[in-house]
């Protein structure tokens, strides 16, 4: 190793370690052996060699890969003895001034972190949270709505109901209203400011931020479509088996292993491939003998009705070239030539695309390194259920839905930062195996915990250690949130019927709130309804239409 370390040597200068505050302490050693002949005074190298790190503590959220942010701290500290034991020139900067943001949103981000409770494990030093912007007087705006409660007379439990609905009254699906009735009457009429200059605002503008995936990305997603037909991203990250499209095409994989298998021929033939509706499909299954497969019925019912009839020869068709062609030529067969593509485009919209076309090459990848035939492809592709990360362009025009973590280094004009009233931290979230930290343990005490009654001080000490850290990272997520917004930043949030202290909508209202010059009731309206909440304006910020 000293001899690798050596060659390596030779060809180094200069270290640049970008996001220092996500650097995990692994990272943090080779980055230390590779600049350790950097401060060994005097050198045969001539040229002056330099390590460069830029961070942000208060932008470290990603613990889950390892990252600690008072590593960052600690490692300064440890350069800065490492030169001046060196006699070089060691230069802690600290940057301030924001390019991004208006003044409205940095002071409502520093008003929010006055607050020590909400400031903690923000920076290892309990420093003040300030920040000037260099936009002067551009218009900006922090406007809060109320939440949303769930009301006590919804039923989530209706066992009539299909087992995904969500109830129109629920809170996700009223917030999701509310925001895109919001969206239809800002975009083309409200303003953004780009490089000095005031511009109608676009759908590109927008990105609404979310801690996790859940039943609300879905809601908004769709009453954006349905409602306004607002260009829109979806997710930013999806399990490909769980787009409707891929479940149609390996519903058509399943009937052509298997033309008997009644569920996955139902499933096909009301996917956009045969666009049969649910009469014709109620007629085919419903009325069919006892032991008729559905295959025999709509072959029965082809013979009269040739709209049936149509159906089966292409059914036929499949069947016959899932038997003679490879799994990736079969599925581009009927998503080019038998116009599937363009059938799922009309119906789901562009995004399906995207879907469409990593289906296409997981099919590839299997076909060169997986097991041959249709059904071991789909088998496989259940098991696996690979996740496709989508890009989330700006320039493609449409309002974006991501998580805090997704949207690390993005930023917008206008941000929705949408809070869904869970728990900074749940106690099912802790690690049944976990490393006690020990004074002359290298790496900690390993313990297998299954049950929190099995435990002693010890690990509830560290639980509480876990805890505290999860929730200080929840504030950093929060403060990474407020700090994408450029121009505008609206908080909003939901949640059920018990409320849940110390969340971030409560955090930003409570704080900016109390300042009462410049936060004040506001009520906001739509054209189908209106509520409360508060508007954040800083003194001597121009207005829309002065710039």
């Amino acid at each position: 190793s000293a001899w690798v370390h050596y060659k390596l040597d030779q060809g180094i200068d200069h270290i640049l370690v970008d996001e220092a505050q996500d650097t995990s302490p692994r990272q943090w050693q080779i980055v230390k052996a590779l600049t350790d002949d950097f401060f060994a005074g005097e050198t045969a190298r001539i040229a002056g060699r330099t390590i460069f790190a830029v961070g942000d503590e208060k932008q470290s959220i990603y613990s889950f890969q390892g990252a600690r942010p008072e590593r960052f701290a600690d490692e300064g500290r440890d350069v800065s003895r490492r030169t001046r034991m060196a006699e070089a020139a060691f230069s802690p900067i600290r940057l301030l001034l924001s390019f991004r943001s208006t003044r409205d949103v940095l002071s409502a981000v520093d008003r929010v972190f006055l607050d020590p409770g909400n400031a903690r494990g923000l920076t290892p030093d309990g420093g003040e949270i300030v920040h000037a912007s260099n936009r002067g007087r551009e218009p900006g705006a922090v406007d809060i709505w109320e939440v949303i409660a769930a009301p006590p007379g919804l039923d989530e439990e209706d066992w009539t109901a299909p087992f995904d609905a969500v109830a129109e009254e629920a809170p996700i699906n009223m917030l999701a209203r509310r925001i895109a009735d919001t969206l239809a009457d800002w975009i083309g009429r409200e303003t953004v400011t780009e490089k000095g200059n005031a511009r109608p605002m676009e759908a590109g503008d927008v990105i609404v931020l979310v801690r996790k995936r859940d039943a609300f990305v879905n809601a908004l997603t769709r009453t954006l479509k349905q409602r306004h037909n607002l260009p829109v991203a979806g997710a930013d990250r999806l399990v490909l088996t769980k787009h409707i499209a891929v479940q149609d095409l390996m519903a058509l994989g399943r009937f052509a292993v298997l033309p008997e298998d009644d569920l996955s021929l139902a499933a096909l033939l009301k996917s956009p491939l045969f666009g049969l509706d649910e009469d014709s499909l109620f007629e085919l299954a419903a009325r069919r003998g006892e032991k008729q497969a559905l295959w025999a019925r709509l072959r029965d019912m082809a013979q009269t009705d040739e709209r049936l009839a149509t159906v089966v020869r292409r059914l036929e068709g499949a069947i016959s070239d899932a038997r003679g062609q490879s799994v990736y030529d079969f599925y581009a067969r009927i998503l080019g030539a038998g116009g599937g593509r363009r059938a799922f485009l009309a119906r789901l919209g562009a995004e399906a695309g995207e879907i469409i076309d990593e289906f296409l090459t997981f099919a590839l990848e299997q076909e060169e390194n997986g097991l041959p035939g249709l059904q071991a492809f789909v088998s496989t592709l259940e098991l696996e259920a690979p996740t496709v990360k989508r890009e989330q362009d700006k320039a493609r025009g449409e309002i974006r839905i991501m998580t805090v973590h997704a949207a690390k280094g993005l930023e917008a004009p206008v941000v929705f930062l949408v809070d869904g009233g869970s728990k900074p931290f749940n106690s099912n979230h802790m690690p049944k195996l976990r490393f006690l930290a020990g004074e002359h343990l290298v790496g900690g005490l390993p313990i297998w915990l299954p049950l929190k009654d099995l435990g002693n001080a010890l690990t509830e000490a560290d639980a509480e250690r876990i805890k505290s850290g999860a929730e200080e990272e929840y504030r950093r997520l929060l403060y990474v949130a407020m700090t994408r917004a450029a121009d505008r930043l609206v908080v909003c949030g939901y949640r059920g019927r018990q409320e849940v202290k110390d969340t971030w909508h409560p955090m930003i209202t409570t704080a900016l709130s109390a300042d009462e010059p410049r936060c004040v009731e506001t009520a906001f309206s739509t054209p189908g309804e209106s509520w409360q909440g508060f508007s954040w304006r800083e003194a001597g910020a121009a207005v829309a239409g002065e710039i």
